[in-house]
């Protein structure tokens, strides 16, 4: 039934009149009008329900503000009993107990309780179950919901220990940072004091050689001349070892080794020793701004860097990507660390050279660009010669040592080369005597494998033989016993069974004794026949493992079978 049929149905036959809803709604002391002409509509019952409320509940304050207010006594006053409900109450069902180790995801974990995946981490009891959503997806982590409940509790307990504390804690950290940066500052001036002295090649005096001290400079910058070619066997390495020992036997050689050692430098970069797309050389390009690199303003950062000043170091550590911030000191020690100084040491050699020893340092002994080809090639033949040094050299795998152990043992390049163009008469005979001894080798395994082979075919023959007379005696023994019964076939149940090639022709009433058969080149029996019945016995192990290894054999010959001479021999034996 429609909307419109149940509101004309309501009018004849709903006891709650429009007229009492009328007087229900009127308010005290007013006299009902008469009965109203139609019933209204669901809409405006509602509505007028709702202002005979707020009508009954503004009355209801008007008489509540009218009434004097009750006094205050310091007696205890009794609260009303609560009225008994009429209805009686519906029991509620008992919560269900949830089990003490129920497990909870890690989802589930941090929206209900507040968790971050690092803090539950720190729970152990964790189990993986496949994800029942996603078959492909990474498996869940199961959380006992107890533990990560105490965990929850924990961190509740500790952010309120913040907040109602937050003032001191604030306070502790600021003083806790303030010392530190009181530390560092100590730790960067201690760092920093052995460089306010001054070099100790500034104050060495000259000596008293015949020589004067342009000359010695002449030497050592020869000295720094014999670097080679990146590839080479003298390396910045070795150059610079000669240098500095060198400096070391008298006072004018000292002093004269700083010109060497400058002339060195030079030679790194014009040589291609030194690889400007490897850190930190990238970043003095990138610093560089694409007109190259400032070296001597390199230079003084790093080996006089007290006498910078602190907008000149900011600078730099700026374009080292260090931070600027600090006092002049913790500058200092921020842009040494980062071309890996030693903290209170300035640079000893000029900045080229230092980057281009770090990086031969930190490369590995391969044949590359930086260890060409020829001068591997050239230590295989020697080490194939008996050189035990270049068998050394090829197991080395940092670069540095490698140039060291060959400039050791021949001095540079053209020395390698010398050795390796005088070892090659003799590499020709030891390959030779090599060659030789290995073609003996090869002819004595094929002569011992021969031998071996006919040792066992020895064997094979006489087994055959011995099974093949076994079988004849048998057969005469047969033809013995058959003679007053005439020609018959013997019975499957006497000895072995004959098969219908086999049996010798008839000849007066006798059948003949089959021609002794010739042995195939491969073939061979793995069984032996008893004595005393006559019947094929199984060698237990000998035989099986001969049948198996010329079991393939005979199979590509005839599917595993030959009959030769009224017997069939296959790879399990005689049948």
């Amino acid at each position: 039934m429609g909307g419109a049929k149940r509101r004309r149905g309501a009018t004849a036959e709903d006891p709650e009149t429009p007229g009492d809803q009328d007087g229900a709604l009127l308010p005290s002391g007013t006299e009902e009008a008469g009965p109203a002409p139609k019933a209204l509509r669901r809409s405006e019952r509602v509505r007028s329900r709702a202002e005979a409320a707020a009508l009954g509940a503004a009355a209801a304050a008007a008489a509540a503000a009218a009434e004097p207010a009750p006094e205050v006594s310091d007696e205890h006053t009794p609260e009303p009993e609560a009225a008994e409900p009429d209805a009686p109450v519906t029991p509620q069902p008992p919560k269900e107990k949830r089990p003490w180790n129920r497990r909870i995801c890690t989802a589930h974990a941090m929206a209900r309780y507040g968790l971050t995946r690092r803090e539950l981490d720190e729970l152990r009891d964790v189990q993986l179950r496949p994800n029942p959503y996603y078959r492909s997806a990474a498996p869940m982590r199961m959380y006992l919901q107890r533990e990560v409940k105490a965990l929850h509790e924990k961190k509740q307990e500790r952010l309120r220990y913040e907040a109602a504390h937050a003032e001191e804690t604030a306070a502790a950290r600021e003083e806790e940072a303030r010392r530190r940066r009181e530390a560092a500052k100590q730790a960067a001036r201690a760092k920093v004091e052995p460089l306010k002295r001054p070099a100790a090649g500034d104050t060495v005096p000259a000596g008293n050689t015949p020589l004067p001290q342009e000359l010695w400079a002449v030497v050592f910058q020869r000295l720094a001349a014999t670097l080679e070619p990146q590839g080479g066997v003298r390396g910045p390495g070795v150059v610079t070892v000669d240098i500095v020992f060198a400096g070391l036997a008298c006072r004018d050689m000292f002093i004269a080794s700083r010109a060497g050692l400058e002339a060195l430098a030079e030679e790194v970069a014009a040589k291609r020793h030194l690889d400007m797309q490897m850190e930190p050389a990238r970043s003095l390009m990138a610093g560089g701004a694409g007109s190259g690199v400032d070296w001597d303003r390199w230079d003084k950062l790093l080996r006089t860097p007290m006498s910078c000043k602190v907008p000149e170091l900011k600078s730099a550590c700026k374009e080292m990507g260090e931070m600027v911030s600090g006092t002049k000191p913790e500058l200092v020690v921020r842009l040494l660390a980062h071309f890996g100084l030693p903290d209170g040491r300035r640079c000893p050699v000029p900045l080229r050279l230092w980057l281009a020893l770090r990086q031969e340092r930190n490369s590995y002994a391969r044949p590359s660009p930086r260890n060409n080809t020829q001068i591997a090639l050239a230590l295989k033949d020697l080490s194939e010669a008996g050189d035990h040094t270049a068998a050394g050299a090829l197991g080395c795998s940092a670069l540095l040592t490698f140039r060291r152990l060959l400039a050791r043992a021949y001095g540079d390049t053209a020395g390698l080369m010398a050795a390796h163009r005088a070892c090659l008469p003799r590499l020709a005979e030891i390959r030779a005597e090599r060659a030789r001894r290995a073609e003996e080798e090869r002819r004595a395994f094929e002569e011992q494998r021969r031998r071996r082979a006919e040792e066992q075919r020895q064997i094979l023959q006489e087994r055959w033989q011995q099974a093949y007379r076994r079988q004849q005696e048998l057969h005469e023994l047969r033809a013995a016993a058959g003679q007053g019964q005439g020609a018959r076939a013997p019975h499957s149940s006497e000895g072995v069974k004959a098969p219908h090639h086999a049996a010798g022709r008839l000849v007066g009433g006798r059948r003949s004794a089959p021609a002794a058969p010739q042995l195939h080149p491969t073939a061979h029996c793995c069984c032996a026949v008893s004595a005393a019945d006559g019947r094929p016995k199984r060698s237990p192990a000998r035989g099986m493992a001969e049948g198996i290894r010329m079991y393939g054999a005979i199979r590509r010959a005839d599917r595993g079978k030959y009959s030769a001479d009224g017997v069939t021999v296959c790879g399990r034996g005689l049948h």
